[in-house]
């Protein structure tokens, strides 16, 4: 996952030292310009279920991005918040085809909230309205829709080279299932989305148009 974020936004993750834990298996990665060096923001990574522990998948910023009155940027920190299955006597810790598309959605939030340059806090990363909070984790989970990009990850441990013929079928079970409710009334909706990770710039990598043909009388954002 990391490699692809990398790729498409012209980003670097380093995993470093926490300065402090909430648990012992926190980290934490700074996140630079790979053109420039430039740090941009940290995140760290909370990922197994514990007792007491928020029980949903979830980005929280602990710092805001914003500018600063010396000019400096503040740079943003978040945390990811998952409960993904932990590593069990032999067997590392497994993910489904739905866990993987959850984590590359939440880390779109991550980097929402990161590469951000907004002036003030109140309009940066994700405070922004409710349908450009999702947008962007949206786009960017499609990934895990891309044989080619499952080919780089996706594997049976006990056996590599049964790679994503399994995460395949099931993600063209799901993808019929969502081509189906997409030409359900009351609301149809062609998008086209086209990603490319040729662009050197993180706002020009990701190009987004919809058209909405929404039924008369019916709410656009009912359920």
């Amino acid at each position: 996952m990391f490699n692809i974020y990398q790729s498409i936004f012209g980003l670097k993750f380093e995993k470093i030292v926490a300065p402090h834990k909430w648990i012992d298996d926190l980290q934490l990665y700074l996140v630079t310009d790979s053109a420039t060096g430039e740090p941009l923001g940290m995140f760290y990574l909370d990922m197994f279920p514990r007792e007491g522990k928020f029980n949903h998948f979830a980005q929280f910023v602990i710092i805001s991005g914003k500018l600063l009155p010396n000019g400096k940027y503040q740079r943003p920190t978040v945390a990811l918040l998952c409960n993904f299955p932990p590593a069990s006597g032999d067997a590392p810790s497994l993910m489904t085809h739905q866990d993987v598309e959850t984590l590359f959605h939440e880390f779109g939030h991550a980097l929402h909230s990161i590469v951000t340059r907004a002036k003030y806090g109140r309009f940066a990363g994700t405070n922004v309205p409710g349908d450009f909070v999702e947008a962007p984790s949206q786009m960017l989970q499609n990934w895990v829709w891309d044989k080619k990009v499952l080919d780089t990850f996706a594997a049976d441990y006990r056996d590599p080279s049964k790679n994503s013929r399994r995460h395949r079928q099931e993600a063209q079970r799901r993808e019929a299932g969502k081509c189906r409710r997409a030409l359900s009334p009351p609301v149809r909706v062609r998008f086209t989305r086209s990603c490319s990770a040729r662009s050197t710039s993180r706002r020009d990598a990701i190009r987004f148009r919809g058209d909405i043909e929404p039924d008369p009388g019916k709410s656009l954002f009912a359920d």
